[in-house]
């Protein structure tokens, strides 16, 4: 159990868009990328909102499984951006509704990075004990 329920992931913002930036050529192929993300967590619902015609704000909230803190903090602290537990696992489908999996290189995030200098990630989870 951790003491703690929030953690950072602390990477360069140029870093990331140097990163991104020849797998996500355009906004809209960032916004796919987050929705496919969302359709292989089992959302049935994606919602983006801007604050258009400005773009200096951007939500992309869905209602996928989640992600708890533990979950979180081994994906994205230890094993790092790139090691992708779908791949691992050699998953073909999603657990709910048995859709493909379209995501296998774990490095959906870097698409924020073609977005916006910072963002923010925020699960919510049913924890299923």
């Amino acid at each position: 159990m951790l003491d703690n329920d929030s953690g950072r992931i602390r990477v360069a913002d140029v870093t990331i868009a140097q990163l991104s930036r020849g797998l996500y050529r355009s906004t809209a192929t960032a916004f796919k990328e987050l929705i496919s993300n969302a359709f292989d967590a089992d959302a049935k619902e994606v919602r983006i909102d801007t604050n258009y015609p400005e773009f200096d704000y951007i939500s992309c909230v869905d209602t996928g499984a989640g992600m708890p803190i533990e979950k979180f903090i081994n994906h994205f602290n230890e094993e790092g951006i790139g090691n992708s537990q779908k791949r691992k696992k050699n998953r073909t489908n999603t657990e709910i509704f048995n859709r493909p999996i379209i995501g296998r290189m774990g490095i959906g995030m870097l698409a924020i990075g073609q977005l916006c200098h910072s963002f923010e990630i925020e699960s919510h989870y049913l924890d299923a004990k």
